[in-house]
């Protein structure tokens, strides 16, 4: 979900964390918005929902 750099960032150390912290000013809210709109927006999670049920159905139909 998150993506380095864009809009947060990735760490796996409380050290690593406290230097991105001070980082955060890099991340553009505006890019940040559009990256979620993009990938979470209602339209979008219908359609990804619409897709899979659609697989499941024709994947019922093929195996029985």
């Amino acid at each position: 979900v998150v993506k380095h750099g864009v809009n947060g960032f990735q760490c796996t150390t409380i050290e690593e964390m406290s230097e991105f912290v001070k980082s955060i000013h890099k991340i553009d809210r505006k890019a940040v918005r559009k990256d979620a709109e993009e990938r979470f927006s209602s339209d979008v999670i219908i359609e990804n929902y619409l897709t899979l049920y659609h697989k499941l159905i024709n994947n019922k139909r093929i195996n029985g």
